[in-house]
């Protein structure tokens, strides 16, 4: 007899994909990057299956111990107490979810549920997970054994459930420099933005704005004096040229010379720019 075919649940699409990709525009711009060097790609729906489940883990056992003979025995009663208390402190709980595909704990992917209701999906999108429920407890008890130094055998799986969660996948071009862009579909949480780094300004920018300002004339001394500094810098520190810092120094002819290059700079600057 044929075996009845099992539902598949999944978290409904919350987040519209236009609205993602203006959200990704903007976080951009924000970085001063410029509208026409981004290049937001069409966004495709996919599904990740993840096991969401419970845990409990007797992390250590402590228990009270026992009056001698003929010792406080009116205090065996608060005792016991003691104890029970003291075996429940062990005890450490928890929610996380496990993708069965890739064996990665997410637990903000497990916080979903607390939020979210998975709905019944024939989407034909749905992967097929790699491994089964019970394959999963097996592999979470491991991990957990390891993650909170606790025994396999007193880890306790339970409301285990498998749930498909939606993902945008977002192409996008920055610079000519080309990033992927992961959208959660029912949260709208973005990843891969912060790999994205500010954008800084080009050698051009850097020049037209040094025009602008040397269109004022305080600007003509400011610079220059600031360029002397530089140089001066240079040679102060370099010990290899504290005889050309001296002769600068010291030699009217060399520092004319020195304006006359700064003033020639400035000018050609001034000429391929504007």
């Amino acid at each position: 007899m044929p075996s009845e075919k099992t539902e598949s649940y999944a978290f409904p699409v919350n987040v519209d994909a236009k609205e993602l990709v203006e959200q990704i525009r903007q976080s951009l711009e924000e970085k001063q990057y410029k509208e026409t060097e981004i290049v937001v790609g069409k966004p495709e729906l996919h599904f990740e299956p993840y096991y969401f489940f419970h845990y409990d883990a007797l992390v250590e056992q402590t228990s009270a111990p026992l009056p001698k003979a003929g010792e406080g025995e009116e205090d065996e009663e608060e005792l016991e107490e003691e104890a029970l208390e003291d075996s429940d402190s062990g005890v450490e709980s928890g929610a996380t979810a496990l993708h069965a595909i890739k064996k990665e704990f997410n637990e903000g992917i497990a916080s979903l549920l607390e939020e979210f209701e998975p709905e019944v999906s024939n989407s034909k999108k749905l992967p097929k997970p790699v491994f089964s429920a019970e394959e999963i407890k097996k592999i979470a008890s491991i991990h957990l054994s390891s993650k909170l130094h606790a025994k396999r055998p007193d880890i306790e799986i339970s409301a285990l459930r498998l749930v498909y969660v939606p993902f945008y996948s977002i192409p996008v071009t920055v610079e000519s420099q080309e990033f992927a862009i992961e959208a959660n579909a029912v949260s709208g949480e973005l990843e891969g933005l912060d790999g994205i780094s500010e954008r800084g300004k080009t050698a051009r920018e850097l020049a037209h704005e040094t025009l602008g300002d040397l269109k004022s004339p305080r600007a003509w001394v400011t610079y220059p004096a600031g360029i002397i500094g530089t140089v001066w810098s240079a040679l102060y520190n370099n010990p290899s040229l504290h005889g050309l810092g001296h002769l600068i120094l010291t030699n009217r002819r060399a520092q004319i010379a020195l304006l006359v290059l700064i003033a020639a700079f400035v000018i050609l600057r001034l000429y391929r720019f504007i």
